[in-house]
């Protein structure tokens, strides 16, 4: 059975500029998120995945960023990482939005709403 990657400590050792919005999408809308965290090393491959949403109305999402260091040894250097992640068949509007990476919340966009 595989690790649950949400259980391993989170790397970015920073975050900011989050931001988030919806968008009409042929038949629903598209969820857009946007941030910047930084990382150890350059050379990290991030990965999403859409946690659960709340009943309130409107809901409030979890979405995780996973991180799995360099395969290869890279220098040690503090890198600014931009980070977008876009979900198909959202909600039109969030409360709010979480951003998680390895059970620990790095960001936390409020009122999120359509873009435009």
């Amino acid at each position: 059975m595989a690790a649950d990657p949400s259980l391993d400590p989170c790397p970015a050792l920073d975050s900011r500029n989050w931001a988030a919005w919806t968008a009409p999408d042929g038949a629903g809308h598209a969820l857009t998120i946007e941030g910047e965290i930084d990382m150890p090393t350059p050379g990290y491959a991030l990965s999403w995945r859409e946690g659960p949403a709340d009943r309130a109305m409107p809901p409030g999402l979890r979405v995780y960023l996973d991180a799995a260091p360099p395969a290869d040894l890279v220098m040690q250097v503090v890198t600014p990482t931009p980070v977008t992640y876009t979900l198909k068949g959202a909600s039109p509007v969030y409360r709010v939005i979480y951003v998680l990476c390895g059970g620990e919340t790095i960001g936390e966009i409020a009122d999120v709403k359509p873009k435009g």
